[in-house]
């Protein structure tokens, strides 16, 4: 009997465990049409020309496939053809791909394989894992593309202060993520020093999407939907004692902070596309 598969990503788990339903985080922005047009635009459109007639490509943590069928229209409307793959640990959002058609590959996104593509995507992945996670999954897609492949990355980053605080505030044990302190923000100096050891040497910033964030509440809502009781309030303690912390020590706005009409305070990341070629 084949052994089951376990996610190595705590980010998966905790989607897993909690029933998160991707198309509805951040307002719906993983099923937005002008989100996925956006990326194309940013890192796609610039290398598409320089594809292969047939291109071999993949959506590494692609979840229900939303992005990577709307990239593959758009690169078959070059005129090439597109042999189109859907990599992710969690085999609930996979269905959703498969039943779009896609190829779909049951995987941990740190583990190698011998697979090869010309045009590896990603977008908000990255923070689901731990750093050394990070950096084997860099180095994964490393060794995934062929050579003169493209890996197109878009990622929730910000500066040092405000991705230690995110990664803070996920980590608290109440929020019930699983396996806390194990997620990390990676901040845009952070993300260059990943792509030097890998091996990257051809990339460059090609462009910022637009910046998301969330507050605590948000936060404790995607994990515990309707969960009212003095966890909540345990973890919002916490969380704002954070904020203020950092806020105070060097400028709300200059980390990310803002505060909300209704007094509570979000905090918002840049989201930078990386266009890397091997």
């Amino acid at each position: 009997m084949a052994e089951a598969f376990i996610p190595n990503s705590s980010g998966t788990k905790a989607d897993l465990h909690s029933q998160v339903d991707i198309s509805r985080v951040y307002g719906g922005y993983f099923s937005s049409d002008d989100a996925v047009n956006e990326f194309i635009k940013i890192g796609i459109e610039p290398i598409v020309s320089k594809l292969p007639h047939k291109v071999v490509y993949a959506d590494f943590g692609g979840g229900t496939g939303f992005m990577a069928q709307k990239i593959k229209e758009f690169i078959e409307k070059s005129g090439r053809s597109v042999e189109c793959y859907v990599v992710d640990a969690n085999a609930e959002y996979l269905q959703k791909a498969e039943a779009l058609g896609l190829k779909i590959i049951l995987w941990n996104l740190d583990i190698p394989t011998v697979l090869q593509y010309d045009l590896i995507t990603m977008r908000s992945v990255l923070h689901y894992n731990n750093v050394s996670q990070q950096e084997k999954i860099i180095q994964n897609i490393w060794t995934c593309l062929g050579d003169g492949g493209y890996f197109i990355n878009q990622n929730l980053s910000g500066n040092d202060w405000l991705c230690e605080l995110k990664s803070k505030i996920v980590s608290i044990p109440e929020l019930g993520r699983t396996t806390a302190g194990n997620h990390h923000w990676i901040s845009e100096t952070e993300y260059q020093r990943y792509m030097e050891k890998s091996g990257f040497k051809d990339y460059y910033l090609a462009g910022y999407a637009m910046p998301l964030g969330w507050t605590p509440e948000e936060q404790w809502e995607r994990f515990n939907k309707g969960d009212v009781s003095p966890r909540r309030n345990i973890f919002l303690e916490k969380a704002y004692v954070l904020i203020h912390e950092y806020g105070e020590k060097h400028g709300y706005e200059a980390v990310g902070i803002y505060k909300q009409k209704e007094g509570t305070y979000k905090v918002v990341g840049t989201y930078p596309v990386y266009i890397c070629r091997k």
